[in-house]
């Protein structure tokens, strides 16, 4: 008993399975079916009329550029502007009216080609493309093969404010409604950016914008610009920088007005600035150098002799306490600087709170005494 309730129990869980489906593809195929009915016809398209008992009757045209096309026992007919079903409509009245009684007549788009848009910017194929039914922006970009691994964050779509157009819409505000639409979003699946496109829209996929970070950094190159970027930011996303960076400065190379302006940025500068300074933003283009760090040296009676780097602010007092301090054997008021100056190298007594330049070399002679 429990076996047959059972068996009973899977036929009823198969058969309601089998029903959802069926609805399902029901649903699929009256939502597809509806929108074929309220396409609007236009010039070009091409019509299979078929009125149903009456295979003479039957036959594919084509809409004329005025919109009209001629069909038999009636004459010429007007299609333009009218939907797929207003015209299955009409052809049945003027039918019934003298000729068949209650005919059926339906009737299928086998080739739009009255309305077209443009894709143009970072897809695979960019150009004119008709629409069939009603398209939305990702079946429109699909038909341009999708997007490149270059696209931007976001696509525009631009509609004419007056009339039809045989060129791409401009982005004028002036002259074209401009509509957003977050391109990540899209492809991710989100429904409410799945908008429709019309008749002579023009969709623009931009090119992502880009920073570019070299110099001493761990992986120089160019990035996606994000959203708020901080120059500080981007020398992390670039792995930060070398042991040999500078730390105390970067260098910004940017854009204004066709000409490369050079800005030398002081670290602290950057660190203390607010969140969300436009300031201290990357701006698409920007180019972050991260500078070598500036080198001097110590030599002589000192413990650790060799090569510092240099910092903002080094005195000879703190360039012999990196290297470890004077020795037992160090000369400690006869110090020099040895510093090269227009190709030669000169030689001076050193000062205690004297401040050293890149390339400086302090040496510390040993004591007679």
């Amino acid at each position: 008993m429990n076996a047959l309730l059972a068996r009973k129990i899977c036929v009823s869980i198969v058969m309601l399975m089998t029903c959802v489906v069926c609805w399902s593809g029901a649903a699929a195929y009256a939502q597809d079916d509806d929108a074929n009915k309220n396409y609007i016809i236009g010039s070009e398209d091409v019509l299979d009329i078929k009125v149903w008992d009456h295979d003479d009757l039957s036959r594919t045209v084509t809409v004329s550029a005025d919109g009209y096309f001629s069909f038999p026992l009636i004459g010429r007919i007007k299609a333009g502007g009218l939907t797929v079903r207003s015209l299955e409509t009409k052809i049945a009245q003027l039918l019934d009216k003298d000729y068949i009684v209650n005919p059926q007549v339906t009737i299928t788009v086998a080739d739009f080609k009255s309305q077209k848009v443009f894709i143009l910017g970072e897809v695979k194929s960019p150009g004119a493309y008709y629409l069939s039914k009603n398209d939305t922006v990702l079946e429109v970009i699909s038909k341009a093969g999708g997007v490149t691994p270059n696209a931007g964050r976001e696509i525009i779509i631009a509609r004419p404010k007056q009339g039809a157009t045989s060129q791409p819409a401009s982005l004028d505000s002036q002259t074209s409604q401009l509509q957003r639409v977050n391109l990540q979003a899209l492809l991710a699946g989100d429904v409410q950016k799945n908008v429709s496109v019309q008749d002579n829209d023009t969709i623009y996929v931009p090119k992502a914008s880009q920073f570019s970070v070299f110099g001493e950094v761990q992986k120089p190159g160019s990035y996606m610009l994000e959203n708020d970027t901080s120059i500080l930011e981007a020398i992390s996303i670039a792995g930060g920088p070398t042991s040999n960076a500078d730390t105390q400065k970067l260098e910004l190379l940017r854009k204004e007005n066709g000409a490369q302006r050079k800005i030398v940025l002081n670290i602290k500068q950057l660190l203390e600035a607010r969140t969300g300074d436009e300031e201290f933003l990357i701006q698409d283009g920007d180019v972050i150098y991260q500078p070598r760090a500036e080198f001097f040296f110590v030599m002589g009676e000192v413990n650790k002799p060799g090569s510092y780097k240099l910092e903002e602010g080094t005195t000879v007092t703190k360039a012999i306490s990196l290297a470890g301090g004077f020795t037992d054997k160090a000369g400690k008021k006869k110090i020099k600087i040895l510093r090269e100056k227009d190709g030669k190298q000169t030689e001076h007594k050193a000062e205690p709170n004297e401040l050293l330049q890149p390339q400086d070399v302090v040496q510390v002679p040993q004591s007679l005494f």
